[in-house]
């Protein structure tokens, strides 16, 4: 309904609900530099959910992720989360949907304004939005591992009714050392037991 929005139907209809198609690469020969000391990684994950009672809600994820790492020394990863939530308008044309979703109906055209850096407004209005962006670095220290992470999320806040996106970053720092892998520990509180490394 163009002003109440989506409505229950009284009618009772066997139809599919929706549809989830998902791509995880598989894992990838490793390229190699430097007399095999050096070597090169990548991942791709993919998610498309078409939602078939309500269009709208349908929504494409996309996160790469690439690791360069120095033979038993040092392991730095940089991840990105990328997400859609108006795919049904690169579509619409092809339906009877009323009210149409106003923006860009080229995906390619789309995707190309959200690298529109010179541009904010067509920034803006692109459906593809970043998440995440992580970096990770582990080095390693014979029995020690240094591991850290630099995560950064894009985050909505409200303030005296103004609405701003806030890109404070979060930095993890932790030092393990490996032969405490093999030690258990319990903890227990008032709501239960919690066994680490069982």
């Amino acid at each position: 309904d163009d002003l109440l929005g989506w409505k229950l139907k009284q009618d009772k209809v066997f139809q599919a609900s929706h549809l989830d198609l998902r791509y995880n690469s598989p894992s990838s020969k490793k390229i190699y530099f430097w007399k095999n000391r050096i070597s090169l990684d990548s991942n791709l994950t993919t998610t498309v959910k078409l939602d078939f009672l309500r269009p709208t809600n349908s929504y494409f994820t996309f996160a790469p992720s690439i690791s360069l790492t120095i033979n038993e020394f040092l392991t730095l990863t940089f991840k990105a989360s990328s997400r859609n939530d108006v795919i049904y308008r690169y579509i619409q044309k092809f339906t009877n949907f009323e009210p149409k979703i106003p923006g860009e109906e080229n995906i390619f055209k789309d995707l190309w304004n959200s690298f529109a850096f010179w541009d904010e407004n067509k920034r803006k209005a692109s459906g593809f939005k970043l998440k995440s962006l992580d970096i990770g670095l582990s080095h390693q220290l014979h029995d020690w591992t240094l591991t850290s992470q630099f995560t950064i999320t894009p985050r909505q806040i409200s303030e005296n009714g103004k609405k701003f996106y806030d890109f404070s970053p979060y930095f993890t720092l932790s030092v393990v050392w490996k032969p405490m892998n093999s030690m258990k520990t319990t903890i227990e509180d008032e709501y239960g037991t919690v066994t680490l490394n069982p």
